[in-house]
Order: C-alpha cells, then sequence, then structure tokens
C-alpha cells in the first residue's frame, strides 16, 4: 500500500503541467498528501521521505519566488525534516543524494554540496534522467553552456517520452537564442501531444517569435484561438494578453486585464512580479501619474515584505530599484542599481537569472536620466544568453516592444544595441523597418 501511494505521488515528474501554478497546486494538493501516506504506511520507507522532500524543495522553490515568504519558511522546515529522515534510514542511496542535491541547490544555494551529492548520486543511478536535469542547472548557473545542452540531451535520450525533459530543452535552446533548434524541439512535443495539452507549449513557440523578431502576431493568433478544448489554466491566459497588451502599449487593454492578475502576482518566466507592478505599468501607459505612484507605492511594500525574509535576494532587489526610480526617488534608485551593479558575485550567481537582473538595472537607469549608463550596463549581455524572464531579458523583441524601455527609444546607442541582437540569417526584412 505504501508503494502505490509513493508511485502515485512521485507521477508528478512526468506529468504535463500548463503553467508553474498548476504544477505548484498538484504538487501541494496532490503529490504531498500521497507521499505523507506513505511514509505513515510505511515509517522506514526512505524512498517516500525523499520524494517527499523532492516536492517540497519545488513548492518552497515557487513560494519564495512567489512572495510567499511565510507558507515557503513552513515548507522548508517540512522538506529539512523529510530529507533528514531519508538521509538516516538510508544515506548511501542514490535518491537520497538526488534529493539532497536538489535541496543545496534549491533551498541553501550551495551549488559546491549540490555538485558533490549529484557525483554521488551518479554513481548510484547511471541512467537517471532527473540526475541529468539537475546537472544541466548546475552548468547553465555556472554558464558552462555546452555542458548544460549536453546533459539535457541526454536526458531527452534516456526519457525521450518526457514531455518536461523535453520542454526544458527546448527552453535551454531559446534560452540561448538557438531559435531555430527551440522551434524544432518545440514542434514535436505539439505534435505528441493532444490538443488540451498543447496550449502552452504554442505559447511558449509563439513567444519565442516575439523575443527573436519582435513580432506579436504568432502569439496574437494562438491566443484568438483558444477553444474550450483546449483546458487553458486562468494563469497562463492572462500572462499571454497582458504580454500582447504591454508590448503593444495598449494601455486600456493591459487596465482591463488587471482584475484577471491574481492577488498574489504573477510568475514572469522565474521570477515574480507584484500584481501592483502590473497596475503602476498601466498606469504609465495612460500616462496617469497619480495612479502610477499609488501602484508603485504599494509595489514597494510587497518588496519590502519579501526582501524582510530573503534581504539577499538580487532579483528582488533589482525590482525595488526599479520601483524606486519608478516613484521619482532617483538618488534612492541609483544607490540601489549601483549597488546591485558593482556586486558582480550577486548579479552573476545565476546565469538564467542575471541577464534579468542586468535589464532591470538599466531600466533603472533609463528611466532615471542615465540612458549611457543604462546601455553600459546591458552591452555585456549581449554577448551572453538571455535569461529566463519571460520576454524580460536582452533580446531583440523586448529592447524593441517592452514599455520599460519607452525612454531609451530613439537614443542611438540602445537602437545599436538593438539591432545586434536582430536575428543575422534572417535580415530579409531590415530592423529600422520593423
Amino acid at each position: 500500500a505504501a508503494y502505490e501511494l509513493y508511485l502515485r505521488g512521485w507521477a508528478s515528474s512526468g506529468r504535463i503541467f500548463e503553467s508553474q501554478e498548476q504544477e505548484y497546486h498538484y504538487r501541494l494538493e496532490t503529490s504531498v498528501p500521497l507521499l505523507e501516506q506513505a511514509t505513515e504506511h510505511d515509517p522506514q520507507f526512505a524512498l517516500a521521505y525523499a520524494e517527499l522532500a523532492n516536492n517540497l524543495v519545488r513548492i518552497v522553490s515557487y513560494e519564495a519566488a512567489n512572495g510567499q515568504a511565510e507558507q515557503a519558511a513552513i515548507h522548508r522546515k517540512q522538506a529539512e525534516a523529510a530529507l533528514a529522515k531519508a538521509v538516516r534510514l538510508q544515506p548511501n542511496s542514490g535518491e537520497v543524494h538526488l534529493a539532497q542535491a536538489n535541496r543545496f541547490y534549491d533551498l541553501t544555494e550551495n551549488r559546491e554540496e549540490a555538485i558533490q551529492e549529484l557525483a554521488l548520486a551518479r554513481r548510484a543511478l547511471p541512467n537517471s534522467a532527473e540526475v541529468e536535469e539537475l546537472a544541466s542547472y548546475l552548468a547553465r548557473d555556472l554558464r558552462h553552456w555546452d555542458e548544460a545542452v549536453n546533459h539535457l540531451e541526454r536526458a531527452a535520450q534516456l526519457e525521450p517520452r518526457n514531455v518536461n525533459v523535453l520542454f526544458d530543452l527546448a527552453a535551454l535552446y531559446r534560452f540561448l537564442r538557438r531559435f531555430d533548434d527551440a522551434d524544432r524541439e518545440t514542434d514535436q512535443l505539439i505534435a505528441a501531444l493532444p490538443r488540451e495539452k498543447s496550449l502552452a507549449y504554442r505559447m511558449f513557440r509563439a513567444i519565442g517569435k516575439l523575443e527573436e523578431r519582435a513580432d506579436l502576431e504568432p502569439l496574437r493568433t494562438v491566443v484568438a484561438n483558444v477553444t474550450a478544448d483546449d483546458q487553458a489554466s486562468p494563469e497562463i491566459l492572462v500572462k499571454a494578453r497582458l504580454i500582447l497588451a504591454l508590448y503593444g502599449h495598449d494601455a486600456a487593454q493591459v487596465t482591463s486585464l488587471l482584475p484577471d492578475v491574481p492577488a498574489t502576482g504573477l510568475m514572469w518566466g522565474e521570477n515574480w512580479l507584484p500584481k501592483e507592478w502590473f497596475e503602476a505599468m498601466a498606469a504609465r501607459l495612460r500616462h496617469d501619474d497619480a495612479a502610477a505612484t499609488d501602484a508603485f507605492r504599494r509595489a514597494r511594500a510587497e518588496l519590502d515584505r519579501v526582501l524582510l525574509v530573503s534581504p539577499l535576494d538580487t532579483y528582488a532587489l533589482s525590482v525595488r530599484a526599479m520601483i524606486d526610480a519608478g516613484l521619482g526617488d532617483k538618488a534612492k534608485a541609483l544607490e540601489e542599481a549601483r549597488r546591485i551593479a558593482t556586486r558582480p558575485e550577486q548579479v552573476q550567481s545565476s546565469g538564467s537569472v542575471a541577464p534579468v537582473i542586468a535589464a532591470n538595472v538599466a531600466v533603472v537607469f533609463a528611466w532615471t536620466g542615465q540612458p549611457d549608463l543604462a546601455c553600459e550596463t546591458l552591452e555585456p549581455w549581449l554577448k551572453e544568453p538571455m535569461g529566463n524572464g519571460l520576454v524580460r531579458g536582452p533580446s531583440y523583441g523586448d529592447f524593441r516592444l517592452n514599455p520599460v524601455w519607452d525612454p531609451l527609444q530613439g537614443n542611438q546607442r540602445f537602437a545599436a544595441l538593438t539591432a545586434r541582437l536582430f536575428p543575422v540569417q534572417k535580415r530579409s526584412v531590415s530592423p529600422e523597418n520593423r
């Protein structure tokens, strides 16, 4: 009975999720209770404790990134307790070593320990796609891009029907601006899935066209053709519609979508933004300074709450600096931006988040009338992968259409940086004429 419950709880690793929110709720409401029941049936079941810890670690990561600091603290303690029991029962198990590696990677951000535990896990689990996935994340964070790709390609060979592995590979290709490779992997995913399971991937492919070519039409087409058969989650639809409205500079449409944004905010790629941020952006597009100021003040309170729990969260610090710039507190915003920009050990702590943090810092400079500093901040990142910020990082489409860059539009230096990101192999239309 315990083993059956364990298998049902473990099955989330191969399940198809349309959004991070959907995955979070499934793990919290389905996987964790099943695994807890498994350990109640058999208190000596080390693998169940290890898998319980894995699920709780992912839950904590989502909550911490989504501004849910109190819940994250509770689930973190539960994850640590489950892992401690697994280690006590079977300290040499490959699955337990993998769970410890996940803990070091996600909860404590101790990459050295994560690498050591992963090496031990690999000895016991030489053909584990999960081991290869985590190895790819570690390589990505350390900017070992070829190694990151190799690990995920091996994971895909080991589990060619694992949709999550294949999607991770497609996402890594897009992250590296290898858009053709990303399209190929995504097309295979879409073809292999029933329509009701493919919407997220169709949107993913369309957003890639926005990043690559500043082309909103593919995403607009996908959204316009959503049907009841797609079983679309509210979160994924509001994100797609917000992208279209924000990048289309449609103030009325952004404003009309605000009631659909969850009170807890939205995950934007790997990163969280509070609902109040979108309210402020809608007000800026409407040129309503008073409403923008009010929304930014409330957004800052949310960031202060997050930073109270995680004071060294560089991404959250960069968002707060943008908010201070939006509030017109130039001195404070510039001080915060310079503090982040001069601490490369923090800005470069993660290969996927660092470009987004750098872009946020550049936004601060742009909003405070420092265009040269903004361009100086962005330029080194044009040679790096674009980050996982969901069209909010150094990409051609983001620079062309994201309203955060409006103060730099018309600046010759920024225009030159933007042109450098236009895909060379597809220059049939010049960037000046798009």
